[in-house]
This record gives C-alpha cells, sequence and structure tokens, in this order.
C-alpha cells in the first residue's frame, strides 16, 4: 500500500464501491482521526513494551541503543495560518514528524508531531529514561547542555560534531608511533588539516552556560571524548563527540555506530518518495490531522526498520 491513495484503493476494494479521493478525505471526521489516533498510539505502546532483541556483546552493557530524527510534511497553503511554514518566501504550511527508533523494541518506539517551527532543541525529550540508553543525535540536536543533562540522567550519546565547534583537546585516548602531531593543549579545528592519521581519539574540554536557576546563570566546563575518523571518499575527517569510555567502545566502533543514523533518513526519504507521505493535497484541517496518524502508521508498519535494527547490531 503506497500512501493515502493506496489506502483509498483498498477501501474501494473491501467496500466494494467507488470513491473520489475527496469524498475519501471528507471520511476523516473528528472521531475517526480520534480513533486513528489512538489506534496508533497503541500499536507503538504495546510494541515497546514486547520484549526484544538482544544487543551485540560489545553493548551488552546498555539497555538500548536509539534514534532520534525528524522530517518535515509539506500541507496544503491554505492551512499555512495552522501550520505555518518554516524559513519560505511564499505562503506555505506544514509540521514536523519527528520518530525514536529502538534497536532492541526493533521499531519505532515513538513519533509525534509538531508544528513545522518548532525547533529540533525542543523536541528532544530528555528524562530518566535515558539511563544507560544510547542515544545517536543528529546536528540539529547539537547543545553541550544537552549532552550535559544525558550525562547527568546516566545516559550516552553520540553526536556528529558542529561544524563551528573548536574544543580544547586535553588528553589523548590512542596514541600513535612516529612523528605524530603533539595535540594536547591545541584547538580541535586547528590540527586536523595537518594530521595524517586515519584516527584521532582524544579526550576535549567545553565550556557552556546552563540554565538560569533562581535568576543566575553558571558557565560550565565539560569533558568529552572526540572521535575524528578519516573519509577517503570526502578527503575530510568526519568528528564524533561521546561521552562513551574508551574502553568500552572504541573509536572504530563510535564512527561505525553512527553511521547506522543515516539509515533512518533513508527511511524518511523513501517515505516521501515512494509512499507520498509529504504529498497531502487537501485543504481540510480534519484531513490534515488524520494524514498524520497515517503516516505514523505507515512509519510504524516500514518494513526497512527490521534492515535498520540488523545495521545497529554489529
Amino acid at each position: 500500500m503506497s500512501g493515502i491513495r493506496g489506502l483509498k484503493r483498498k477501501y474501494k476494494e473491501n467496500a466494494k464501491t467507488t470513491l473520489s479521493i475527496s469524498s475519501f478525505y471528507d471520511r476523516f471526521t473528528p472521531v475517526m482521526v480520534d480513533f486513528l489516533r489512538k489506534c496508533v498510539l497503541h500499536a507503538i505502546e504495546f510494541q515497546a513494551q514486547q520484549t526484544g532483541r538482544i544487543l551485540d556483546a560489545k553493548l551488552k552493557r546498555f539497555k538500548d541503543l536509539v534514534i532520534q530524527d525528524s522530517t518535515i510534511i509539506r500541507l496544503h497553503e491554505s492551512l499555512a495560518k495552522i501550520w505555518p511554514a518554516a524559513r519560505t518566501k511564499k505562503i506555505a504550511a506544514g509540521v514536523k514528524v519527528s520518530c525514536i527508533v529502538s534497536a532492541v523494541v526493533d521499531s519505532p518506539k515513538s513519533v509525534r508531531t509538531y508544528p513545522e517551527r518548532t525547533s529540533e532543541a525542543k523536541i528532544l525529550r530528555l528524562g530518566p529514561w535515558l539511563r544507560d540508553r544510547i542515544l545517536l543525535i543528529d546536528l540539529g540536536y547539537f547543545k553541550y547542555r544537552s549532552f550535559d543533562r544525558i550525562d547527568s540522567y546516566g545516559g550516552y550519546f553520540v553526536s556528529r560534531l558542529k561544524g563551528n565547534a573548536n574544543p580544547l583537546i586535553v588528553g589523548v585516548n590512542q596514541k600513535w608511533r612516529g612523528n605524530s602531531v603533539d595535540v594536547v593543549g591545541k584547538k580541535l579545528r586547528d590540527i586536523l588539516p595537518h594530521l595524517k592519521r586515519e584516527i584521532l581519539d582524544v579526550e576535549v574540554e567545553v565550556e557552556f552556560k546552563r540554565r538560569k536557576y533562581k535568576g543566575k546563570q553558571s558557565t560550565v566546563k565539560r569533558r568529552f571524548r572526540v572521535v575524528c575518523a578519516f573519509n577517503s571518499e570526502s578527503g575530510e575527517y568526519h568528528t564524533y563527540l561521546t561521552n562513551i569510555r574508551v574502553d568500552v567502545l572504541s573509536a572504530e566502533d563510535i564512527a561505525l555506530l553512527y553511521g547506522a543514523r543515516w539509515e533512518i533518513e533513508r527511511i524518511f526519504k523513501e517515505l516521501k518518495s515512494i509512499y507520498r507521505m509529504d504529498q497531502i493535497p487537501s485543504a481540510n484541517p480534519n484531513h490534515g490531522c488524520s494524514v498524520k496518524g497515517i503516516c505514523k502508521s505507515i512509519l510504524f508498519k516500514h518494513t526497512k526498520i527490521t534492515r535498520l535494527v540488523a545495521k545497529l547490531l554489529f
């Protein structure tokens, strides 16, 4: 079944009736929308409670490996006042679909929708649920304060390092023989162009401000781990920030682990190109809500989630 029109065809086959697309959309009343939403939430909650697969031996100390990502679904322009689009020169409407995929549960752990203008930082819900879990984070969620909070909850993270981030190197986790560049005490971006090694595994110090408390805002220094893996195709280093110790996962493991995060982006692209998840022609607000529920169903049932999980396990 490919998208909304595929659902319409199934409806016609089972109901044995001819139906125009506008009449089909009219079936999505507020009551139907609420019913579909509850069905999807029930399915996701049920799946999340099931005993899933066991992580690989390298990851046995962790309870789960989760990936968060989001994508934009474009709506009919007449809905711009209800769901205004972000960064556009013309009138447009859209919603943001956020998904958390669990390697252990073997499916999306949660799927939520937000106004398109909602920042990624506000979508990322941090809390005690992170304890003993690894969260693979996209650049849109990059924030030292968030990483500090994940660590305080007993959780772990792997994120790409932001392009303008230039932390101070305070230690080396992996030493190289020969005439290697001395990196301790130097800024990361200053030494990367001069390196001739495939892997750089170092400890860095970053500085950031915590949230205001009783009118005061403190500046904090934290140490994290940075892994730089040279990519022969691009001729550049892929840089990652994490709080996972070197004795738990090697630099190569960190790079491989984050590589699995790209799979969820491919899933979103396929949902748009094949399932037409981003093509919602209806101008009725109720239809927009119902289609969001259908998009959740498609994402939940998507067979590539299983392939994604397989790649997450070494």
